[in-house]
């Protein structure tokens, strides 16, 4: 898995406080209605996929990740997670290679263009 987190830099979350996406639970009356603030904000964001995979795939244990609240989904697998909020977890890939091309193929999504040059390389190669 590869650590990129350029798609930080689209996330809706930096334009919020921090404190949003880890609630305080000693204020109970506050907490769901923070929770559902930070939801709400996650289903709108470009990168919540992103995000989830971010979280799951660092072990996170607290906090709001990708309309997720971490606090409360001890022994959830991805599947769980997706089942119950009907989100689609993708499977990260490594960008710049060739196998990253064919993911974005069967993703039907643009291919980038560091997975593009991989994929067009190892053609050279086969041909030559």
């Amino acid at each position: 898995m590869t650590n990129n987190i350029d798609w930080m830099e689209s996330a809706v979350c930096r334009q919020t406080d921090l404190e949003l996406w880890f609630p305080d639970r000693e204020n109970p009356a506050g907490l769901i209605r923070t929770i559902n603030r930070a939801r709400n904000i996650c289903r709108s964001c470009p990168v919540q996929i992103e995000c989830l995979d971010y979280a799951l795939a660092n072990n996170e244990k607290y906090g709001i990740y990708g309309g997720i609240n971490f606090g409360t989904t001890r022994g959830k697998t991805r599947r769980d997670l997706r089942r119950e909020r009907g989100i689609q977890v993708r499977d990260a890939f490594e960008h710049g290679t060739e196998a990253g091309a064919r993911a974005h193929y069967r993703r039907n999504e643009p291919v980038c263009v560091a997975c593009r040059n991989a994929a067009a390389a190892v053609r050279r190669q086969r041909e030559a």
